[in-house]
């Protein structure tokens, strides 16, 4: 009855902004102040610190929430432009959303390294997009709901044709929330 569709639609809600909540809580409530120890903020730090170390490399940033086109405040945006506050140059620093109608062209740029940093959602860019040569490091902002997509995102660096023996895997959680 309408009990039970209530019950299954406020679950919805709740696991919904829980999810956005574990990601950055600036997506339930944009007033909010912005944490410098958050899991975003980490690891756009450890990113832009991998970026200076290893020239030539490409980093992949899977992130199903809050992706371009999103209004207000989006993981997506906020993390390119802290990437370009911190010195990494914007043509370097791409959403593969912005690329929709020239997708051969964004890969050939991440596979040439002139695409350093390269922003997925599991959609966009967790099959058929084949760019192995340099990637370094696989970053997972948030985890999707099918365990398989994890084996789709981290099937664009570990694969056949890839310059670094290893590759590092990022799986970014929320293990407490201060503030």
């Amino acid at each position: 009855g309408e009990d039970g569709e209530e019950k299954q639609d406020n679950m919805l809600w709740l696991t919904t902004d829980g999810r956005k909540a574990s990601l950055d809580f600036r997506l339930i409530n944009p007033e909010t102040k912005d944490n410098p120890k958050s899991k975003i903020n980490q690891a756009i730090r450890r990113i832009r610190k991998l970026w200076s170390r290893i020239p030539n490399s490409v980093q992949l940033v899977f992130c199903d929430i809050s992706t371009p086109g999103t209004e207000g405040f989006t993981v997506f945006d906020y993390m390119k432009s802290e990437l370009i506050r911190l010195g990494v140059p914007e043509e370097e620093v791409q959403f593969i959303h912005v690329w929709e109608d020239e997708r051969e062209e964004f890969r050939e740029q991440v596979k040439e390294a002139e695409i350093r940093i390269a922003f997925l959602s599991t959609t966009k860019g967790g099959t058929g997009l084949d760019m192995p040569d340099r990637v370094i490091a696989i970053w997972e902002i948030d985890v999707p709901w099918n365990p398989i997509q994890l084996e789709q995102r981290e099937g664009r660096g570990i694969r056949h044709g890839n310059q670094f023996d290893r590759i590092l895997l990022y799986r970014c959680i929320t293990a407490g929330v201060n503030g």
